[in-house]
């Protein structure tokens, strides 16, 4: 156990400095000080695999960041073990999202605490509160300029702005200003992941918010090691190979035939000078990104052999249930079958064979964001 001391200005009210007591891990954060057990990957880069599976799961999703494929996962994982998810009261994919997330206000009443979040919100102690004390935390995190792009195609942002990418960059006042359809432009993942919005500009802050997720949260994925991420969490889970099959959701191919790109004002290529621009306006997702990834990377380098194995016959199970369920991929407006129409800009879904429309496992791995959605709030009707 550590103690750490926040600087003196941070308000009583912000979330490192809330009264939360987790039971599982003795864990108290109040007053003037901090005092926290690290979280499993904290204490060691080796894996320990959960005995029993684990049922409690809060889910941080934070904007592309290939969280909807994360999401749909737990969805299937929720609904195959009747298990509770955490539903809003108002809104259809959000909890309380752009706002801070506020139990009262968001989360839909229900018998009990919700087993597992997993749709949009913003990490906050109200959130902790609404979950079970044994509740496993973990999130996403993407390189910024490559997530900033996506974003920008995503939510076709040229067409709502009239600006490009570069330009729409350098009309932020501030690292923290939502525009064009509440879209948070830049520290996009720090916004998600709770840090107040008078901390954006504050390197200090910024860092000691880090420490505090680095102690919070029992796991943050990388998109760069999505693979090997996903062993890492099939582990700490104690989920089975199948619990872990993923189909891409929201995914933009890579070729310019047809329409599929939209790249009008799409003016940043990964350069020194587009570093730095992007990294002007949003260092604290840098921050958090390589804080993450380098700590990722350790994990992966002490379990290298294992994980490496692990990868390869996670890839070729999707592979062989991708060759079974999969006829082909469309643009979203293409696709006739609801269920598999994706959301945003540019986005493919999927159109099943004939053997995977009459599998239920090949449509629920294809089945769009929006559609399961709906389905899980008719489902949590029966539970």
């Amino acid at each position: 156990m550590e103690d750490v001391t926040p600087t003196p200005d941070f308000p009583a009210t912000e979330f490192y400095l809330q009264p939360i007591i987790d039971p599982l891990r003795n864990e108290t954060i109040m007053g003037k000080s901090i005092s926290i057990q690290k979280s499993a990957l904290a204490k060691s880069a080796l894996i320990n695999r959960a005995e029993v599976p684990r049922n409690h799961i809060a889910f941080i999703k934070t904007h592309k960041c290939a969280s909807s494929t994360i999401q749909n996962m737990l969805m299937r994982y929720g609904f195959q073990n009747k298990l509770q998810f955490a539903l809003p009261k108002d809104n259809l994919n959000h909890l309380g999202w752009p706002r801070r997330f506020e139990k009262e206000k968001d989360l839909r009443k229900m018998e009990g605490k919700p087993d597992i979040l997993c749709y949009h919100s913003v990490f906050t102690p109200d959130l902790v509160s609404a979950m079970p004390g044994d509740t496993f935390y973990f999130t996403v995190v993407r390189e910024p300029i490559s997530l900033i792009k996506s974003s920008y195609l995503y939510y076709n942002l040229h067409a709502a702005s009239g600006m490009t990418l570069k330009q729409l960059i350098g009309s932020m006042n501030s690292p923290y200003t939502i525009r064009f359809r509440r879209i948070p432009i830049v520290n996009p993942m720090l916004y998600d992941l709770g840090l107040p919005k008078q901390y954006m500009n504050d390197t200090v802050s910024i860092q000691r918010y880090i420490d505090m997720l680095d102690k919070r949260i029992d796991l943050v994925m990388v998109v760069d090691y999505f693979d090997e991420s996903l062993v890492i969490l099939r582990d700490m889970l104690g989920w089975s190979d199948e619990d872990m099959l993923i189909f891409s959701a929201n995914f933009r191919r890579k070729t310019r035939d047809s329409k599929e790109l939209t790249l009008a004002g799409m003016d940043l290529d990964d350069t020194v000078e587009n570093r730095r621009l992007v990294s002007s306006v949003s260092r604290g997702d840098f921050m958090v990104y390589q804080h993450f990834k380098t700590k990722l990377e350790r994990v992966i380098a002490t379990n290298k052999m294992y994980i490496e194995e692990e990868v390869k016959q996670l890839r070729l199970s999707r592979q062989k249930w991708m060759k079974f369920c999969l006829k082909e991929s469309l643009l979203s407006e293409q696709i006739t079958d609801e269920r598999f129409r994706t959301s945003g800009n540019g986005t493919y879904g999927y159109v099943l064979t004939e053997d995977g429309l009459r599998n239920q496992t090949c449509v629920d791995l294809a089945m769009a964001e929006l559609p399961w959605v709906a389905r899980l709030d008719q489902y949590q009707l029966m539970v």
